[in-house]
């Protein structure tokens, strides 16, 4: 017995989408008119890459005018992404632009003819948007345009996926065939793991094991955790140091103007007593999170505790040999070709003296590299990889039943028709009812996914992967993993079955033909999702409202410590790839799959995609610096467009489904050609993924020239090389484990006018600790600034707009390279890397 009467509740659909529309577009307005009233007041915010970085990398400016502003965007060619951010945020846009080609031809056709035949009486009697659905078809003969329309946007589809693999190849061969990445060291640079003993025993060893083409250099790895501990306790003092500076430096500041000096402080002659009174001095304890332990005064104590861990690292650093090797090791080689020749050759097998269980990886750089994971044993990675896969596993079943809910509440009026203590819902306004099974799903659904990927990079990381990169693909997977799962499939079943159930004691017998029925009825949801997705996620991220408010509340959120005020005024923002595209993905998959099942999802589905293409291009031109050594050069991009392929399947199996469970011949028909498509897609799918991965990989293979001559025949032409940068990973000290050579940072405190930077610098530097106040000083007013890198660190000396004269300073002190880049703090000699 139904808890209220069906005309209370006779298209729910439509006020569900119409809530969710209407609230994107308010949010999407309010977020574009925060853009056009902001863009034009903050650089830094709104386009950084005008004015930061090295000029090489930098880019025109945008016009003042808003519309100007898309246009510049619109027009500016997709290769300025490549450029300054490399292949894969360019292949991350060119995403975006793809599925807006797969998704317009699709729009024209289903809008044109299916819309139609699908709302033409006589049907079903579906109401709201579900007119539109294939479930309210009611002449079965209407069935078949379905079907042909099917096939040609399954067909076509096949044929861009062919095109991107295609562009995919050609370009990133032309990137590693260039002269001037292979120019850069990590063109040549690999890296082993799971190497035999008796291989990684020595140099000479190591050679003989590579064979030939014979590396130029060789580095065996040690397990170095002692010193790797020491390193770590000694970097957190030298960061106590720095912030227990600050720490008085703003508080002697502050009392100077508000007259809050200590008593008879004229006659003190230390400037820290004359400012600050003996009890307001900073100090910590040594103990468990610093509530027990000896407390110490931490600007006279703690130089002393980072000047012995020094000695403690040097006096283990003078007998280095004694550590156990690793069973991994770094080669480089006089050639790129060289490199990939034998990373190929062992990744086929083909050298006989090489066990089975050593991996090889291309294109290295030492901030790539993950040294703890380096002396991991084939074994333990392995029982490492089973527990990371078995606790993703326990994810995604306990994200289950939260998923599962999310898609009940998108289904929430059709369960209080039904269920009496729920009927309250039904009697609730209908723009109220649309606000709970419209807007309330997408956002709890994007609520649940934000933590994910936390655990998730930490399972990866805790399974023994040797590289950062290799991390973010494999989230890439295991996210994109949770994204179809979760983020699809149990809200589609969970929202069709919601209808399919009713009556079930009843009418057992015809549960699967209302499954059939109901199951595009969950079209709904993901329609609200894609709105919700795109008129408020776009518009926010392209607004940069959340980035400018910060930036205003820079008095509250900037700290005074010159290292971590750097960061925050220099540095600029970055996308995380293996987390922002796999939803992106989704949102493809989305709209694949109910292109026939409910049409009007395309249209929207498209116009999304323009909204994330503009934003994405914006930001990964004029905004984002992608960190360079987590770079893939496009290995993202073949996950992707494998991603449209799982839409293509599930598209094709639900189609084929709700075809046959009509139980007609023309149902059976249909289904039997829509089912003829799944081992087409499959064949073509291996071929052309298989084909392309073996080509792409690595320089040197035959069918690679071959297909790389093609590329020119289809007018594949590959983006600009983005320029190169310093490598500072060119000498002997490479690949060396970082904590048996690297020098202690130094200690970077402010100048400031009452002397007490000067005197700390003076203080620390008697103790032997290496200590520098360049480039960054205090005013009056107790803030910092900083006019260049931190010591030790490379940095660019011509980052700021010459409308700010006053931070536009070049390196006191150093070298500049030819890339106009400046060694902030002159290297010493076991610090060199010549």
């Amino acid at each position: 017995m139904s808890a209220v009467g069906a005309e209370d509740t006779a298209a729910p659909n439509t006020s569900t989408f119409v809530a969710a529309l209407i609230s994107g577009l308010v949010v999407g307005f309010v977020y574009l008119t925060l853009f056009y009233v902001l863009h034009s007041r903050d650089k830094k915010v709104f386009q950084p890459k005008t004015y930061l970085g090295p000029p090489q990398k930098r880019v025109r400016e945008l016009p003042a005018n808003p519309i100007g502003w898309f246009k510049g965007i619109w027009t500016e060619p997709d290769s300025r992404v490549a450029e300054g951010n490399g292949l894969d945020a360019y292949f991350f846009v060119r995403f975006c632009k793809v599925m807006m080609i797969v998704l317009l031809p699709s729009w024209v056709l289903t809008w044109v003819i299916l819309m139609p035949v699908s709302a033409t009486k006589p049907n079903l009697g579906q109401v709201g948007l579900n007119i539109f659905t294939i479930g309210n078809v009611g002449n079965e003969n209407r069935l078949i345009a379905h079907m042909l329309v099917a096939v040609v946007i399954i067909f076509w589809t096949l044929f861009v996926l062919y095109r991107e693999f295609m562009h995919w190849a050609g370009t990133r061969l032309a990137y590693l065939a260039s002269s001037a990445y292979a120019q850069d060291p990590r063109s040549r640079s690999v890296m082993l793991t799971n190497i035999p003993a008796s291989a990684n025993a020595s140099e000479d060893a190591l050679r003989q094991f590579i064979g030939t083409p014979a590396p130029e250099t060789v580095w065996l790895v040690r397990k170095l955790k002692p010193i790797e501990k020491l390193v770590e306790e000694r970097d957190k003092e030298v960061a106590r140091i720095e912030k227990g500076v600050t720490a008085v430096q703003t508080l002697a500041s502050k009392n100077v103007r508000k007259n809050k000096l200590p008593p008879n402080s004229l006659e003190n002659d230390d400037p820290v007593g004359r400012y600050v009174l003996e009890k307001k001095r900073p100090s910590h304890r040594t103990g468990f999170l610093g509530l027990f332990g000896k407390k110490l005064d931490t600007l006279d104590d703690t130089p002393l505790v980072v000047r012995e861990k020094n000695d403690d690292i040097d006096r283990e650093r003078r007998h280095l040999d004694t550590f156990p090797l690793s069973n991994s090791a770094f080669a480089r080689f006089p050639t790129q070709a060289d490199a990939h020749a034998f990373a190929l050759a062992v990744s086929a097998h083909s050298i006989k003296s090489i066990p089975r269980t050593v991996r090889v990886y291309i294109d290295v750089i030492p901030e790539d590299v993950i040294w703890p994971n380096l002396s991991m044993s084939p074994a333990m990675r392995l029982i490492r990889l089973f527990i990371s896969w078995a606790c993703t596993i326990g994810l995604i079943i306990i994200w289950l039943p939260l998923v599962a809910l999310v898609g009940v509440i998108s289904n929430i009026v059709e369960i209080c028709k039904n269920v009496s203590w729920l009927a309250w819902i039904c009697k609730l306004p209908s723009a109220v009812r649309g606000i709970i099974q419209g807007i309330l799903p997408p956002v709890a659904l994007a609520i649940l996914f934000m933590l994910l990927p936390i655990f998730l990079r930490t399972l990866i990381k805790l399974q023994g992967e040797p590289r950062h990169s290799t991390v973010e693909r494999k989230l890439w997977n295991r996210f994109w993993l949770f994204q179809i799962i979760h983020g699809f499939l149990i809200v589609a079943l969970a929202s069709g079955l919601i209808g399919a159930l009713k009556n079930i004691k009843s009418e057992a017998a015809q549960f699967p033909q209302k499954l059939a029925e109901n199951l595009p009825k969950s079209s709904i949801f993901f329609l609200t999702f894609i709105l919700t997705t795109t008129l408020g996620g776009a518009t926010k991220t392209f607004s940069r409202a959340v980035p400018f408010i910060m930036g205003k509340l820079a008095f509250i959120l900037r700290s005074n410590i010159p290292r971590k005020a750097y960061k925050y005024d220099w540095s600029m923002s970055s996308i995380s790839l293996a987390t922002t595209w796999p939803p992106v993905a989704l949102l493809g998959v989305i709209a694949t799959v109910y292109t026939v099942v409910q049409p009007i999802i395309v249209g929207f589905a498209c116009c999304g995609f323009v909204l994330l293409y503009l934003t994405y291009k914006y930001m990964l031109i004029w905004v984002c610096e992608q960190p360079t050594y987590l770079e893939t050069n496009g290995f993202y991009y073949p996950y992707a467009l494998g991603a449209i392929f799982a839409g293509l399947y599930v598209e094709e199996i639900f189609l084929t489904a709700l075809l046959i469970l009509r139980k007609t011949t023309v149902g059976y028909a249909c289904g039997g050609i829509i089912a003829a498509t799944i081992p087409i897609t499959i064949v073509f799918q291996f071929w052309v993924d298989r084909r392309s991965r073996a080509i792409a990989t690595y320089l040197g293979s035959e069918h690679g020239k071959a297909w790389s001559d093609s590329k020119e025949r289809l007018s594949v032409n590959p983006p600009p090389l983005r320029p190169l940068e310093v490598q500072d990973d060119a000498g002997t000290n490479a690949f060396n484990h970082p904590v048996s050579w690297k020098p202690q940072p130094p200690a970077w405190i402010a100048h400031d006018n009452l002397g007490i930077g000067e005197l700390m610098r003076e203080r620390i530097a008697n103790t032997g600790v290496d200590v520098s106040t360049e480039g960054a000083t205090m005013g009056e007013d107790g803030k910092t600034a900083v006019t260049r890198g931190p010591p030790g660190e490379l940095w660019f000396d011509d980052t700021l707009p010459k409308d700010q004269p006053e931070n536009h300073k070049a390196a006191d002190e150093g070298s500049t390279t030819a890339s106009g880049w400046t060694h902030a703090h002159a290297p010493t000699a076991n610090s060199s890397r010549e």
